[in-house]
């Protein structure tokens, strides 16, 4: 099968998943270690049936950590990543995405949650096809790579590029898993 084939079936398996289940995500201890030595932590805003991350940023914060989210500029521009306090406010940026504002500092994350819509244990992971965090993870080759999803998103195999930047690991709503 396809990319594109895959991401409307695995849309279709988060959207039917997220209709009939209301689970929160809880940070597990070897994602509250990661927080130990206070590292700078990327999330970002999920929208529709996307697996919320909110919990992993609330931990990171709680920990003392430097919040970071994405930023857009176009549909085609590079993603960076800004810092961001409790109450800097969002607006929206290219695909529906609350993003920070221009004037928020850029900064290099160390730990970046990945929204996905399909992964495998390997690591592989099947984002919306944009590809701004393929492009984005090569300029951090050493941050620490979280995919939050639900785990019905999980396939026996995905197809890869040579661009594709593996996870290190993965979160569900049942599990924590190391790539």
């Amino acid at each position: 099968m396809d990319k594109q084939s895959l991401r409307s079936l695995a849309k279709e398996r988060r959207n039917a998943f997220i209709l009939n289940n209301k689970l929160p995500f809880t940070p597990c201890p070897t994602f509250t270690q990661m927080l130990a030595r206070r590292p700078i932590v990327a999330g970002y805003s999920a929208k529709g049936s996307e697996a919320d991350p909110r919990p992993f940023i609330a931990a990171a914060r709680a920990q003392g950590c430097t919040i970071a989210l994405p930023r857009l500029t176009s549909r085609d521009g590079a993603m960076t990543f800004h810092s961001v306090e409790t109450n800097t406010p969002l607006e929206p940026g290219p695909y529906g995405l609350q993003q920070p504002p221009p004037c928020a500092p850029i900064i290099a994350p160390e730990i970046i949650l990945l929204p996905l819509l399909g992964f495998t244990r390997r690591g592989d992971r099947l984002g919306q096809g944009g590809g701004h965090y393929d492009r984005a993870l090569t300029h951090l080759p050493n941050a620490t790579r979280i995919g939050i999803a639900w785990s019905v998103q999980e396939m026996a195999a995905l197809p890869t590029d040579p661009w594709d930047m593996p996870l290190h690991y993965i979160v569900t709503e049942k599990e924590w898993m190391k790539a």
